[in-house]
């Protein structure tokens, strides 16, 4: 409940003009208590209606208030305006008469209605801002009050991108685990002797790399649209975080194979290199929560970046341009570690 400037000039006038006024915020959803309270702030100034009728040295005092205010107003400068001092000079003598009688009398009846003075506008009256009939001793304005959401509807949209994550790192160390299995069993020899240049086994290795992430986050994406109520704020932008992830990934993937000569070797050394980058990244404390000192430091990790892309499509909002910037490292990342993996994986080979 909000009282505004005004509120205690407006009370002085309480039979014409503007009457006080309260603003009333309140939840749409809680329509009920707020007609509760619509009715204990009217009965609140009907009490104070009660004192004014009492014949107290603080009634007489209001009343004569308002009856020098009625008589300053310009003749005819609101409907009733005759009829109302009238009606005030009738209950100023009334509780004079009162006091005399009973040093302490309780609440009055309006005597106006006794005394044969009308009480309704009279024939030929201006219009008032509020006319006799439609007087109120309080006007409530309502308006409603509801929370600007900001940040994920729901903690599944914070968890199923990071969940998604760890799908994606799944798929890719199983893909360079198993490169550098092809490589010891000598089953990449065998394929070297092939017509086909080189570069385009490595390509088929991330082409198969890819499809099994998109299958993954797909999956995943659908489950939590179905069960979770992971619903993204834009699906052209969901599509594109989920085109472009798996190509940085499926970069490291090369990479991480070409770490080790076997596969214990490429496999300790991808999680040993992967484990701190989902770290720092927010694959385990959410972007959201971490710390403000150690954001610098999560900049340089690409899964920071794939998260921020599904987050800025889930929950974040993100614009076109702001999803540019994500997308655009991921790429970059991406071709310059399949660049240097495929370099290194094909030295090992020779």
């Amino acid at each position: 409940v909000r009282i505004p400037k005004g509120f205690g000039n407006a009370s002085g006038r309480l039979f014409f003009g503007t009457p006080p006024k309260v603003e009333l915020r309140i939840d749409p959803s809680r329509a009920a208590e707020t007609a509760m309270l619509q009715g204990f702030l009217l009965e609140q100034a009907a009490k104070r209606m009660q004192t004014l009728f009492s014949s107290t040295p603080e009634s007489r005092g209001e009343v004569a208030g308002i009856l020098d205010d009625v008589k300053k107003q310009p003749a005819g400068s609101f409907a009733g305006q005759a009829s109302l001092q009238a009606m005030l000079g009738s209950l100023d003598t009334f509780l004079a008469e009162q006091s005399k009688v009973q040093p302490a009398p309780g609440p009055a009846p309006v005597p106006g209605a006794q005394a044969g003075v009308p009480a309704g506008p009279q024939p030929g009256a201006q219009p008032a801002t509020q006319a006799a009939g439609g007087w109120r001793p309080l006007e409530i304005e309502v308006t409603g009050v509801q929370r600007q959401r900001e940040g994920p509807a729901n903690g599944f949209q914070i968890t199923f991108p990071q969940g998604m994550q760890w799908g994606i790192l799944g798929c890719m160390m199983s893909f360079a685990i198993s490169l550098a299995v092809e490589r010891t069993r000598g089953t990449l020899t065998r394929l070297l002797m092939s017509p086909a240049p080189s570069w385009t086994l490595l390509a088929g290795k991330g082409l198969a790399c890819y499809a099994a992430i998109q299958i993954v986050q797909t999956s995943l994406a659908i489950i939590g649209a179905a069960f979770f109520g992971v619903r993204p704020s834009s699906v052209g932008l969901l599509l594109l975080a989920m085109a472009v992830v798996p190509i940085g990934f499926v970069g490291l993937m090369m990479l991480v194979a070409s770490l080790g000569r076997t596969e214990e070797a490429a496999a300790g050394a991808g999680w040993a290199l992967m484990m701190p980058m989902s770290m720092l990244g927010g694959g385990m404390i959410p972007l959201a929560v971490m710390p403000a000192w150690i954001t610098p430091f999560t900049y340089v990790s690409p899964v920071r970046w794939a998260i921020l892309s599904y987050e800025g499509a889930i929950w974040r909002g993100f614009s076109l341009v702001e999803m540019a910037l994500p997308c655009a490292i991921l790429i970059g990342i991406g071709a310059a570690a399949f660049a240097v993996g495929a370099r290194r994986f094909q030295a090992t080979i020779a």
